[in-house]
Parts: C-alpha cells; sequence; structure tokens
C-alpha cells in the first residue's frame, strides 16, 4: 500500500506542474502573419499533448480510486466479519468480569481486600503489579480466572487497533486518489480552455491573413486595370494621331497632285504611314496586362495560372482570336512580320527551334509568362536574347 500511495503523490506533482505549465502559456493576439499562425498551431499542438497526458493521468488516478476504493469495501467487509468475534470477546469479558466480582466478594469475606480486585477489574494497575497482587493474595483459580481476563481485554484492544490503522490507511489513500483526480481533471479543463481561446486565435489570424491577402490581390488588380486603361489610352491616342497625320499627308499629296498636273510634272509616290492598332490588339494587350503578377504553371492556360504560349492564347482568345497552345504552331498559324514594324498585340518569338512566345505591348517591350520562378511580368523586348521572329494574329 505505501508503495502504491507514493506513486500516486509523484503522479500528484506532475499534475501540478503541467497545470503550472498551462498557466505559463501567453495567448496573443495582433497582426496576422505566417509567423503567428505558425506559432498559435504549435501552441495548439503543445496543449493538445498535455490534455492527452493529463487524460492518461485521470484514467490512472481513476484506477487508484477505484482499487482503493475496494480495499476499503473488502476492509469494511472484513470489519463487519470480525464483529462478531470482538462481541463475543466482549461477552466474554463481561463473564470474566462477573466472575471476577463474585472472587472478590469472597476474597474479602476471607479477610481479603477488595482494592486489588477492583484494580484489576478497572485496568487501571500494571502488568507487575497484577502479578504481585494475584501472586501473593489469591488462590490459583483466581489467578487464573485474571490472567483469562488480562488475555481477552489485550486481544480486543489489538484487534480493535489493527483493524482501525487499516482502514485509516486504505481511506488515506482513497482521499489522496479521489484528491489528485480532481487536481488531474481540473487541470485538464483549464488545458481545454486555453485550446479552445488558441483554436479562436487561430481562426482570427486565417480570417485576418485571408483578408489582407484578398485586399493585396485587389489593390494588385486595381493597379494592373490602371495600367491597362492607361496603355489603351496612350494607344487610342497613337491612333488619332496617326488618323491625323494620314489625312494631312493625303491633303499634302492631294495638293503636291493638283500641282504637279498643273506643271506638267509626274506625281511622287508617297508611302502611307503603318495602320493603327486594332481593336482586337487592344483588347489582347489590356488582358494581357491584367494578369501580370499570376504564376507561371506549365500545361496552363488561365485563368488562375499560364504558360507562355497558354498565355497569348488566353489574352487573344478574349479578342475572340484562336491560337493553338503551342509556341511554334502559333507562329505558323499567323501572318509574319518584322521586328521593325512590331505593334502592340503581336506576338514575338524565340530560340530556334521557336519554343518561346511573349506579347508585344509597345515601347520595346513584352509582357511574358517566363517559368515557375516569376510570375506574369513586363520586360524588354531581348529579354531572352533576339526574337528569331513576330507574329500578328
Amino acid at each position: 500500500m505505501h508503495k502504491k500511495f507514493n506513486r500516486l503523490k509523484r503522479l500528484a506533482i506532475g499534475t501540478t506542474a503541467i497545470a503550472a505549465q498551462l498557466t505559463a502559456t501567453a495567448i496573443t493576439t495582433t497582426t496576422a502573419g505566417a509567423d503567428q499562425l505558425s506559432s498559435a498551431k504549435a501552441q495548439a499542438a503543445s496543449i493538445a499533448s498535455k490534455i492527452s497526458n493529463l487524460n492518461n493521468q485521470v484514467n490512472l488516478y481513476s484506477e487508484a480510486y477505484d482499487q482503493a476504493n475496494l480495499q476499503l469495501s473488502n476492509l469494511n467487509q472484513q470489519i463487519a466479519a470480525s464483529q462478531s468475534k470482538i462481541n463475543s470477546t466482549e461477552s466474554q469479558i463481561a463473564g470474566l468480569r462477573r466472575k471476577l466480582a463474585i472472587e472478590a466478594i469472597n476474597f474479602y469475606t476471607q479477610g481479603g481486600s477488595v482494592v486489588s480486585f477492583a484494580s484489576i477489574l478497572n485496568g487501571s494497575s500494571t502488568d507487575i503489579t497484577l502479578r504481585n497482587v494475584y501472586a501473593g493474595t489469591v488462590a490459583n483459580s483466581q489467578q487464573t480466572l485474571i490472567l483469562q481476563f488480562s488475555a481477552a481485554q489485550a486481544s480486543l484492544k489489538a484487534e480493535k487497533q489493527k483493524l482501525a490503522q487499516q482502514q485509516s490507511q486504505v481511506q488515506q489513500e482513497l482521499n489522496a486518489a479521489a484528491q489528485s483526480k480532481r487536481d488531474a481533471q481540473n487541470a485538464m479543463a483549464q488545458a481545454q480552455s486555453q485550446l479552445s481561446s488558441v483554436n479562436a486565435n487561430i481562426s482570427a489570424l486565417v480570417i485576418q491573413a485571408q483578408q489582407q491577402q484578398a485586399a493585396a490581390q485587389a489593390a494588385a488588380a486595381a493597379a494592373a486595370q490602371k495600367r491597362a486603361e492607361a496603355l489603351i489610352l496612350a494607344q487610342q491616342q497613337a491612333q488619332r494621331q496617326a488618323q491625323q497625320q494620314a489625312q494631312q499627308q493625303a491633303a499634302l499629296q492631294q495638293g503636291q497632285k493638283q500641282n504637279q498636273q498643273s506643271s506638267g510634272i509626274a506625281p511622287t509616290l508617297i508611302m502611307p504611314p503603318a495602320p493603327p492598332v486594332g481593336a482586337g490588339a487592344s483588347r489582347a494587350v489590356a488582358v494581357a496586362m491584367s494578369e501580370l503578377g499570376k504564376p507561371y504553371v506549365f500545361g496552363a492556360s488561365g485563368p488562375y495560372a499560364f504558360d507562355c504560349s497558354g498565355f497569348a492564347m488566353y489574352a487573344w482568345g478574349q479578342a475572340g482570336v484562336s491560337l493553338p497552345h503551342n509556341a511554334a504552331a502559333q507562329y505558323d498559324s499567323i501572318p509574319h512580320v518584322s521586328l521593325s514594324q512590331l505593334q502592340p498585340g503581336d506576338l514575338v518569338f524565340y530560340f530556334t527551334p521557336i519554343d518561346h512566345v511573349a506579347i508585344y505591348i509597345g515601347g520595346g517591350n513584352v509582357v511574358v509568362a517566363d517559368n515557375p520562378s516569376y510570375p506574369i511580368a513586363v520586360r524588354s523586348l531581348y529579354w531572352d536574347g533576339t526574337p528569331v521572329g513576330a507574329g500578328r494574329p
């Protein structure tokens, strides 16, 4: 019993230590971030592990409590069984008392002293005194009666002390197991409360991170839209200027023709200016610019990720032009133009044999889906060497 009681005390000390650790656990909620979320998840995992340990301890304490309770029940049964023996001993003592009282009367009527027997009956004399009394003053029959009385009293006292001691020890173990079980249950309830708080904190951090990501995506989309609108505006302005120049050139040519006809001089051939960017090309460029920042994924053709030919196919597809999903096939399927005649919306091809394509946006720049290490971005026309060809869908 003592070994088991010591083990329960050690377990109780362990429960107290875990409860102290849980009390020292801090729960913080500030701006959402990867480090915060990772820390909160690690904290939740740690608390969950402690809850598991505490649950194991509760089971141990419950088992120890049940065992101590069973021992106490068995001991109570032993006490009940011993009670008949105690009752028999008490009856025997009562009978001996009556006999000793008769002997005392007889001894007194024969000239003896009642004081010696009274001391025996009251149990106030020591064993040595009793031996001296009945050795010197009473007969053998009286000595035997006194010895029987003393032995019965000693047996009764020993039996009661033994049972009381066992009952006290088992009750102490029972109380210790019950208290340890309550301590572990309280610590586990505290841990579960903290785990709920940490999980709530994780949920708040996730929501906050999602809101921040959504806000960043919205800002990026708005910025891309502004850039696309600015590019379209610039293209429209360039178209108006080209139209004005064409009108001025036509008027000039008409005046020269009239002058030459009136003077008899043959007319001079004047090359018309480059045609303005069409609506389809403007649409393709605007779509391409709105996808800036999206990832490169091999074989993807949008709307959430692209490879190079999938990006060109998607942008021109939004403008109503169907292209194959392959750079070399795209080059073969559209009219070719020289690099000196590039206009916004034209496709620019790289390497021999052709295995890469970008969308020209003007100003010597292209927008391209490059490789998994970089998102879709605006780069120089010569970002990956000199193009090997160009085409206009």
